[in-house]
């Protein structure tokens, strides 16, 4: 497999697992998961990874890493510093 497809495919993962860990965070804690931007989008953005896998544009997916994952970090880091 090439660098790029393995590079792809562990950007989806990981965007998979935060999507997963922010669908949970919102059974167990709805209040906290409305404290991160767009949390439903990125839920959705996970749901489409695992049900939509062909639909996927990597260009979106880069717009989303460049614009979107440095405030999800911020507001991470902010939640965990509470």
């Amino acid at each position: 497999m090439s660098e790029r497809i393995e590079l792809r495919d562990a950007i989806r993962w990981n965007f998979c697992l935060i999507g997963e860990a922010l669908t949970q965070l919102n059974k167990l804690d709805p209040s906290t998961a409305q404290r991160i931007t767009d949390y439903r989008k990125i839920i959705g953005l996970r749901n489409q990874l695992i049900h939509g896998y062909d639909g996927i544009d990597d260009i979106i997916t880069w717009k989303i890493i460049t614009k979107n994952l440095p405030t999800l970090r911020q507001e991470l880091e902010q939640l965990l510093a509470t």
